[in-house]
């Protein structure tokens, strides 16, 4: 399991949900977590990984755009979720995803999971319903992160 150190406050409920998720779905080499956007504001912020999921749970793919676009009403984000930054990984796709060069995708996203899609590895996603802090994007958010840390 890797939490991602821009994910400083994640719950331990979520740990657990991504570890029972990774247990039950052993088709997934890797699985990750994401939760449902709820506003147009976090939609739109290249900050905010965007996940875009298949019927089965498999993403599809990760990006910093405003992500999937619903043509016919562009305020529905319905569909649209934050990617967490928590991965669980089998051991030996570990090793064959440390051996890939960074993916064309990936530079230009600068999203590493996309050298995983890029090379073929699928990556399973759980949704997450609970009560999530922001994680680090920005100085501001170090900063709010700090002072809740301290307290």
């Amino acid at each position: 399991m890797n939490v991602q150190g821009d994910e400083p406050l994640i719950p331990p409920s979520l740990i657990s949900q991504v570890i029972n998720f990774a247990t039950d779905n052993s088709q997934y080499p890797i699985t990750t977590a994401v939760t449902p956007i709820n506003n147009l504001g976090d939609c739109n912020n290249p900050n905010v990984v965007k996940a875009i999921l298949g019927l089965d749970g498999r993403t599809l793919y990760f990006t910093r755009s405003a992500s999937p676009f619903n043509r016919d009403n562009p305020t529905d984000i319905s569909l649209s979720y934050r990617h967490i930054g928590i991965y669980t990984y089998r051991v030996n796709v570990l090793s064959k995803f440390c051996s890939y060069p960074e993916a064309p995708l990936e530079k230009y996203e600068k999203l590493e999971q996309l050298r995983a899609l890029s090379n073929g590895i699928v990556i399973g996603s759980c949704i997450y319903h609970g009560e999530l802090p922001h994680g680090v994007d920005t100085y501001e958010d170090y900063q709010i992160i700090k002072n809740k840390m301290e307290c």
